[in-house]
């Protein structure tokens, strides 16, 4: 008996312990289930999202600095979900050799988390406009391609620390998943990312957010009536604060479930793969978060649906 046949023999404890990685079993036993649902998901995804950005160039001319983010992070999540069915169709249909796999599975780990640290980063730099809107007008007024300046210094950051996370990824074809190699590493970057690219942003968003509704009520506490236009305006934003806190409680089990896994002991952790509960909770997990790709571009099309009802109503009001 060769050695593949041996390890094509190993149960995938032993698999984990021979190759010092971390393997999630519950991910191989119910891999089937999360891929179908991924595709019900991902296909979707890109349709929409391709819809609306068809629409966001053909029909809305306006360049506004909500709708340029909100286009940024609706063509970051089309990337995640163009990746996501790619890793897909890769697993199942290509068969190429490891050292072209690994490359592939550090190009497609890396665009993934890229673009989901980058469009969480987006939600927290769109808070902070509306938060200086409010509360420094003055300054708010002043600005211009700031803000794009800070998306680009936060997406080179991110590239740079991104590509840390993915440099000692490699393929395993038995079990056809991307693995880390070093373990130390893995669990001390995969920290510092959930801190960074989720924690971070959203206790800041939360923040901002909050005192930005709760500035509304006290206004209309105290001005009484609001002028129509400045309701309008009132609605798109409590829709974007509603989309980015049900976006940001979307990806919490996610990280939550990737935190625990990176500092407990692996003996723990491997105990923990082989529970049931553990393997639907991260079935849910993974859904909830590749779900949440939906929401930048219903937020986008909602604010470019209403910009274009505006502009006819406000043609139909001068004919």
């Amino acid at each position: 008996m060769t050695e593949m046949d041996d390890f094509k023999n190993s149960s995938c404890e032993e698999i984990i312990e021979n190759n010092n990685n971390i393997v999630n079993c519950g991910s191989i036993v119910y891999g089937k289930v999360l891929e179908k649902l991924l595709y019900f998901i991902c296909i979707p995804g890109v349709v929409v999202n391709l819809i609306i950005f068809y629409k966001r160039k053909t029909k809305s001319r306006s360049t506004t600095i909500n709708l340029q983010f909100l286009s940024m992070m609706t063509f970051s999540d089309t990337m995640s979900l163009l990746c996501i069915l790619f890793s897909a169709f890769f697993n199942k249909y290509l068969d190429l050799s490891n050292i072209i796999s690994t490359i592939f599975c550090k190009t497609n780990l890396f665009i993934i988390q890229t673009a989901t640290a980058f469009s969480i980063w987006c939600w927290l730099v769109l808070s902070a406009i509306r938060y200086m809107a409010i509360f420094k007008p003055y300054t708010h007024l002043k600005l211009y391609y700031e803000p794009l300046y800070a998306s680009i210094v936060i997406l080179f950051i991110i590239c740079f620390f991104e590509s840390k996370t993915v440099y000692n990824i490699e393929y395993l074809p038995i079990l056809k998943v991307c693995i880390d190699t070093n373990e130390k590493t893995r669990k001390l970057l995969n920290v510092i990312e959930i801190v960074t690219s989720y924690l971070f942003p959203f206790i800041f968003i939360f923040i901002m957010d909050i005192k930005i509704l709760c500035w509304k009520r006290e206004s209309a506490k105290t001005f009484g009536i609001i002028h129509n236009r400045s309701g309008n305006k009132w609605k798109i934003i409590r829709c974007g604060l509603f989309i980015t806190i049900i976006d940001l409680l979307m990806n919490l089990p996610s990280y939550t479930v990737r935190f625990y896994t990176s500092i407990i002991s692996r003996d723990n952790l491997n105990d923990l793969h082989k529970g049931k509960i553990f393997n639907i909770i991260y079935i849910i997990s993974q859904v909830l978060y590749f779900s949440q790709f939906f929401l930048n571009g219903l937020y986008l099309y909602k604010i470019v649906y209403r910009s274009q009802n505006q502009s006819k109503n406000c043609k139909k009001s001068f004919s």
